[in-house]
């Protein structure tokens, strides 16, 4: 549906959305079509977590990388930061 719809489903493409069930029917949807083809409405939370990590900076950076989708490394206040992307859902269709 919506976005999702726009490219046609080939084997070996990774598609990434939310599957909805209403009643018995399941669809698969990008999660900005949410509001326009439910009555659900999306929101973003932001969290910020400090965690003592007595390791160099560049072996937490390379374990947040195998765990998580997107890192991306930045500086706050003249510190190293990395934010966190992560992705709920991801269908692959073989």
């Amino acid at each position: 549906m919506g976005q999702l719809a726009v490219q046609e489903a080939k084997e070996g493409v990774l598609v990434s959305g939310l599957l909805v069930r209403k009643d018995f029917n399941h669809q698969i949807m990008s999660a900005a079509d949410l509001n326009v083809y439910t009555q659900i409405t999306t929101s973003v939370i932001a969290q910020r977590q400090s965690v003592p990590f007595h390791q160099p900076f560049p072996v937490l950076k390379s374990s947040l990388e195998q765990m998580y989708d997107l890192v991306e490394e930045g500086t706050e206040e003249d510190k190293a930061t990395l934010k966190v992307f992560f992705t709920c859902f991801i269908f692959q269709f073989l």
